[in-house]
């Protein structure tokens, strides 16, 4: 009866993942808790900001571009 570690590798991009398929070694040990990635807030915002503000810069820029140029143009329909 082998239960050993096992491994798959999977190429994504000229990258490889590495992952457990066992929670016990050979000898029947359970292994360590796998180690977790903590994301500050200030990490996230830092990221998440910048792109928000500059895809709504964009949009803004590009409504008044169709507008400008009478592409489209909303129309107030009261009906």
């Amino acid at each position: 009866m082998s239960c050993g570690v096992y491994h798959t590798t999977t190429k994504i991009t000229n990258t490889t993942v590495s992952r457990k398929l066992a929670v016990y070694t050979g000898t029947g040990a359970v292994l360590p808790k796998p180690v977790q990635v903590k994301l500050p807030i200030g990490r996230v915002l830092m990221v998440v900001f910048p792109f928000m503000w500059a895809g709504a810069t964009l949009s803004r820029n590009g409504a008044a571009f169709l507008e400008e140029n009478d592409i489209f143009v909303p129309e107030d329909d009261d009906d």
